[in-house]
């Protein structure tokens, strides 16, 4: 018997969760976990896909998928795929490396959390992976095919170094990310982007990014000058900035910040530092707070865009950006680089 079935929870603030390890130790932490503050009800355990196949099949309905992305490894984007594509619920997975992790949000994860140590109680993976699930149940997933490598052409950038373009996001943010970067050209203004991963996973991620595209993409380092056709991975556990002068931009690493304060700040500290040379761009995010940034950002006299929901995993942070007022259009994903590029191009220009 591979799947061993739980009784479902009535109550419907009590998020429903299958798990699927083919680890004893670590399926049984995670269920642990998963029930701990009595929000999470796991109501499938199952050690391999075919087993959790099975019980989906029986017209089952969890609200997330927690998978141990080791007991899928070989197959592990073909499966997330698979899964968002059919069952259209979000998945959630538990990663020992950081490459697995990043694999992952690339096939459709709502999103990726460090794998909780079996024998280490309490621990701060236990209470991240809580979080993602609450975050992921009201989410919709979205279903990505492999990123195509389609550049845009190139487009005459007058001084493009006095130019940036900051892009931030939450869950779904680094699959949105990587499709933009497939598109992009070389010529674009430098990019600063935050998205929702684990600090100690941005390396793992930048080397992802780097063979999706034509675009150069690096962790940003404090002191990183701002390159035309290069992308600038923000830490997500540092306040990031820019720094002007005649030469163009450099990247400013500042102080740790909370989870929940991230993107609004990145957004408040480029308005600041580069203002109407700015483009800001919000992916799809929880955080509504990001668009008080964005709003920011647009009355320092930068452009600002936003992606349309129906392109997004989470939409609402994009509906509270088009309420606020700190964008006028929603912008499906499929037409994002494209509209990256226009607003680029009439960014202001210093003196």
């Amino acid at each position: 018997m591979h799947a061993h079935a739980h009784a479902p929870e009535s109550l419907p603030q009590v998020t429903r969760v299958l798990v699927l390890s083919h680890r004893d130790d670590q399926r049984a932490r995670l269920v642990r976990d998963i029930e701990a503050d009595g929000l999470g009800a796991v109501i499938c355990e199952a050690r391999d896909v075919e087993a959790a196949n099975r019980f989906l099949s029986q017209g089952q309905a969890p609200h997330v998928l927690v998978i141990d992305a080791q007991s899928v490894r070989e197959e592990l984007q073909d499966t997330l795929r698979g899964w968002t594509q059919q069952t259209g619920r979000a998945i959630v997975v538990v990663s020992d490396t950081p490459e697995d992790a990043v694999l992952a949000l690339s096939a459709g994860a709502v999103c990726a959390t460090p794998s909780p140590r079996v024998d280490d109680l309490g621990a701060p993976a236990a209470d991240h992976l809580r979080k993602a699930i609450a975050a992921a149940a009201v989410c919709t997933p979205v279903y990505r095919p492999p990123a195509a490598l389609h550049t845009l052409p190139d487009l005459p950038f007058a001084r493009a170094e006095q130019r940036i373009i900051a892009i931030a996001g939450g869950l779904g943010s680094a699959a949105a990310l990587e499709s933009l970067i497939a598109h992009l050209p070389p010529s674009v203004p430098g990019i600063i982007a935050m998205v929702d991963v684990p600090g100690e996973w941005v390396d793992a991620l930048a080397a992802r990014l780097n063979r999706v595209g034509v675009l150069d993409v690096a962790v940003a380092s404090h002191g990183d000058p701002v390159m035309p056709g290069t992308v600038y991975l923000a830490p997500t556990d540092r306040q990031v900035s820019v720094n002007r002068s005649e030469h163009g931009f450099t990247v400013q690493v500042g102080p740790r910040l909370t989870a929940s304060s991230r993107p609004a700040v990145f957004f408040r500290e480029i308005a600041t530092a580069a203002g109407s040379s700015a483009l800001g761009v919000l992916l799809g995010s929880a955080d509504t707070d990001a668009a008080e940034g964005l709003f920011a950002l647009k009355q320092s006299g930068a452009r600002t865009l936003a992606e349309d929901p129906e392109s997004a995993v989470c939409g609402e942070a994009l509906r509270a950006a088009l309420n606020r007022g700190s964008v006028t259009e929603l912008t499906h994903l499929r037409r994002l680089p494209w509209r990256i590029l226009e607003e680029a191009l009439v960014t202001a220009l210093p003196g």
